[in-house]
């Protein structure tokens, strides 16, 4: 069970997507669309003054936040 829960962190948190555009490769981590997400959510929170909204983007930032530290709470999880 706590393999299960490295290998869903792994698979969905790190690494990163590759686009290529004209002969040339664009990468960026699979994190940044949570960041945008969390980003717009609690952005309309404060628009709309909802508190439930407010709070699931902080939620999903604070994913954003244990993803891009993921290797440094747990360096033996390092791929070799």
């Amino acid at each position: 069970m706590k393999n299960l829960f490295f290998k869903i962190c792994e698979k969905i948190l790190t690494g990163g997507y590759s686009v290529k555009i004209k002969n040339k490769y664009i990468t960026f981590p699979k994190l940044a669309p949570i960041f945008f997400l969390g980003t717009v959510i609690s952005s309309v929170g404060e628009v709309m003054y909802n508190d439930l909204f407010i709070y699931s983007g902080w939620g999903i930032l604070l994913i954003f936040v244990f993803g891009f530290f993921y290797y440094n709470i747990f360096p033996n999880r390092i791929p070799k």
